[in-house]
């Protein structure tokens, strides 16, 4: 995809803290968790939704156990760096910012 190929590119560019702020970025991740939720909606006929089903059932999962897993490790007033692709950050974002035990940091207050 043409897209990731600018990206590669803008790597060599960039210092890692401005490809980390770019990675994190709103527009980024809408992008980042589009490739994966938009390229397969359309697939399937006539009530079959192969795609929508794998999402839910596989997934969106994948990213809620990984969230579980943050939860069971951490303790009142800890503080965790999420190192993580970036497709699966809108689903653990969600999650985090739905759970009053979360307060969630912006990158950007952390690296700059």
């Amino acid at each position: 995809m043409a897209a990731y190929k600018v990206e590669d590119h803008a790597k060599a560019e960039r210092t890692l803290t401005e490809h980390l702020l770019f990675l994190n970025s709103d527009e980024q991740l809408i992008f980042s968790h589009g490739h994966y939720v938009l390229s397969y909606l359309a697939l399937g006929t006539d009530g079959e939704y192969p795609a929508a089903d794998s999402l839910t059932g596989w997934w969106y999962n994948r990213n809620l156990r990984i969230y579980s897993n943050i939860l069971r490790v951490m303790e009142p007033r800890d503080r965790l760096l999420l190192l993580i692709g970036a497709g699966h950050v809108p689903i653990i974002q969600h999650a985090a910012q739905a759970s009053p035990e979360i307060d969630l940091i912006d990158l950007a207050e952390v690296l700059e």
